[in-house]
């Protein structure tokens, strides 16, 4: 392996891409360059340069970019795009959409883009200023363009250093005109300051079933955690989770019961009658009610453990229980969006306004981890094809304000039933000082991903969420979440704090397609 002469130490990993590649360069975090590059032969697992600095340690040293080059890719292809001849044939970047923040513990994020004659292509990576990472790989073909999943080691590379700010991104092209280069215009990323924490389990239509994923533990792909061989044949669907993941109340069919289950077990201890529900923030109650369109069902209040009366609240669908416990949201039959508050006396009290402009058809509140922001979907008709199209939409807890519309992240038609993470999240950019408050908002979209052409599919998108901006969309742009099955759609991203699993002494004690590893159940997944 040589160097490229045009890119002088410059660290070239020669990999099939991130899974394949094991090893690489060891560095603190944000540091840079300081010990200069390190040039790997991968297939020999040899070093040939160890680099060096002779630099001061309080001297800026410019950070020497990481150059990836992919399998099917030529060994000089870093040589290939140091011409100065430009092609009016540009790349287009198609996703993700520019000012997308994504958290730094995501796996499988995509680049799409168009590749507009070129063959070739260079993904350059910059941060103030700097090249930092260099990818270089042919067009795997993705639909109407061409796709590149940042594996794990390239993603390392970015949020090591993601304290230094975003990154801007751009595609180059060669090949379409002989040696001359097509630059795309760049977008923008940012990586968040902290990881996403807590599960999210998803409902699954092709086939029926309960998908769940583990932020935790950082898996490529989601697992199987409930369908109808667990449910004795019953259709699973709609579902809700307490706080602290430890139960899992599930709808039987589109009518119910709802079962509740045991998560670590997935034992079912009692069913009721309702169709869909939510818990208490201390996991002792279940607020239930209908499905927003269908029949009308009684919103009332049980107690997990079966005991005492249901408490009748009115009626209702879609309820969504505060984290601070002292409200509740729901669908009424006129289907405005209405809240019901809790005094210190424990009554439940009808708050006499809809919380949104009556008139329109809103359901399936959520409410925010501070308990002050509400999500709902709005459903309005259109020309498209069903008559409707349905947008995310906030609004704040106390009402009578304007409700806003999340244009950044609710692009689709169809984008419904969005759901909150449970926690309060700080991100951090430089000169901010102490940074600001951050939340991460779910829902169930048919936005087109990337290059893929656009069908009826609907899935899971995830959106930063910043509760003290300032220029009234508080949203970020989304990004598809990259673990889910896409045979089918999915659909109600529930969140928990905590992905509860079986306890176990060895295998035996697991289920199928699971290991014991120290002293739980885990799925055999990458």
């Amino acid at each position: 392996m040589t160097t490229s002469t045009s890119r002088d130490r410059v660290a070239i990993l020669l990999a099939l891409f991130a899974p394949l590649v094991t090893a690489c360069t060891e560095r603190s975090p944000g540091d840079g360059a300081d010990s200069g590059p390190t040039i790997f032969d991968i297939d020999a697992d040899t070093v040939l340069d160890a680099g060096g600095s002779d630099a001061s340690l309080d001297a800026y040293v410019p950070r020497e970019p990481v150059v990836f080059i992919a399998s099917g890719a030529p060994s000089d292809a870093p040589d290939r795009f140091a011409g100065d001849g430009r092609s009016a044939q540009l790349p287009v970047v198609r996703y993700p959409v520019d000012g997308t923040m994504v958290p730094p513990n995501l796996s499988g994020l995509e680049i799409h883009w168009e590749p507009n004659g070129h063959t070739l292509f260079e993904l350059r990576f910059d941060q103030d200023d700097e090249t930092v990472l260099l990818v270089y790989a042919p067009c795997s073909v993705r639909g109407e363009g061409c796709a590149l999943e940042l594996g794990d080691l390239m993603w390392d590379e970015l949020a090591e250093d993601r304290a230094r700010g975003s990154y801007e991104v751009r595609v180059r092209g060669v090949g379409g005109e002989g040696a001359l280069i097509g630059e795309s215009e760049p977008i923008t990323i940012e990586l968040a300051t902290e990881a996403v924490t807590g599960g999210l389990y998803f409902w699954s239509t092709d086939p029926a079933a309960i998908h769940r994923y583990d932020f935790d533990r950082g898996h490529r792909t989601s697992e199987l955690f409930f369908d109808s061989a667990d449910s004795g044949g019953h259709c699973v669907g709609c579902h809700a989770l307490s706080r602290d993941g430890q139960t899992i109340a599930i709808g039987y069919g589109t009518t119910g019961p709802i079962a509740m289950v045991d998560v670590a077990t997935r034992t079912e201890s009692r069913q009721l009658d309702a169709e869909m529900s939510s818990f208490s923030p201390d996991g002792m109650e279940l607020v239930t009610g209908g499905i927003p369109g269908s029949d009308v069902r009684p919103l009332q209040i049980v107690r997990t453990d079966g005991t005492g009366e249901p408490l009748v609240l009115g009626e209702g669908a879609a309820p969504d229980w505060a984290p601070d416990g002292r409200a509740i949201v729901f669908t009424d039959p006129a289907e405005a969006l209405r809240i019901t508050e809790r005094d210190d006396a424990g009554t439940w009290t009808l708050r006499t306004a809809p919380l949104a402009r009556t008139g329109a058809r809103d359901e399936f509140g959520a409410f925010a981890p501070d308990s002050e922001w509400i999500a709902f979907s709005r459903i309005t008709p259109s020309h498209l094809p069903g008559g409707i199209e349905s947008h995310v939409y906030v609004v704040g807890r106390e009402g009578g304000g304007t409700e806003q519309q999340l244009m950044r992240a609710s692009t689709g038609t169809l984008d419904s039933m969005p759901r909150w993470n449970p926690s309060i999240f700080l991100h951090r950019r430089p000169g901010e000082g102490t940074g600001r408050r951050l939340f991460w908002i779910t829902f169930t979209s048919n936005m087109q991903f990337g290059v893929e052409p656009s069908d009826r599919r609907r899935t899971i998108w995830m959106a930063a969420f910043d509760p003290g901006a300032e220029d009234g969309d508080p949203s970020y742009p989304a990004f598809r979440l990259p673990f889910q099955p896409t045979t089918g759609s999915n659909f109600i991203p529930q969140w928990t704090t905590r992905v509860q699993r079986m306890p176990c002494d060895d295998n035996g004690d697991c289920r199928r397609g699971e290991m014991c590893t120290d002293g739980i159940c885990v799925p055999e997944i990458i």
